[in-house]
């Protein structure tokens, strides 16, 4: 069976989602999509580390490298934004990637938050550069700010926000947390 067959039916039995490239040039994101560019993400965080083939035994007793923790917050983030989307219309998750003769940036995640186009980058740890959502910002000037999710407390920077793992919630609902 073809790949993209395999994949589509994923999709449509709700086990797989795919996050769409867009060009982030306005609202809806939808218009800047590209259907051939996509990252997929899993339904569930235990089928991601099924995917990834770790050992589900030797992690409850020894710590993820951190190769792995990267995919698995991602992972959690993508599945987080997928269940407090609006039920009735559920949309499309997008990210940002940009391919330069000397420099290439990719942006996790682009939401739209209280009608303005927000960038966000998850980091598994505290520490990590942002280099990407600089570019981002720097390229959108509209863009009020960007979003860090990470295991941080959540703070405001001005243009760069932390926004903890557990404040998800919180912050799809009220951009104002």
């Amino acid at each position: 069976m073809n790949l993209l067959i395999s994949l589509s039916l994923l999709v449509k039995a709700g086990v797989a989602k795919k996050c769409y490239h867009s060009t982030c040039r306005g609202m809806p994101l939808a218009a800047g999509r590209n259907d051939k560019r996509f990252k997929v993400y899993f339904f569930d965080i235990g089928l991601a580390q099924r995917m990834m083939e770790l050992d589900l035994k030797a992690w409850i007793s020894t710590p993820l490298e951190v190769t792995y923790l990267g995919a698995i917050a991602e992972q959690f983030v993508a599945q987080e934004m997928i269940a407090y989307a609006n039920s009735e219309m559920p949309g499309e998750i997008y990210y940002w990637h940009r391919e330069g003769r000397s420099v290439n940036a990719e942006v996790d995640f682009v939401f739209v938050n209280d009608g303005q186009i927000i960038p966000a980058e998850v980091k598994s740890g505290t520490q990590g550069g942002m280099k990407s959502l600089s570019r981002f910002i720097e390229s959108y000037p509209n863009t009020p700010y960007g979003l860090k999710i990470s295991q941080n407390m959540s703070a405001d920077f001005g243009q760069l926000r932390d926004l903890a793992f557990y404040g998800l919630e919180a912050w799809s609902i009220d951009p104002g947390v």
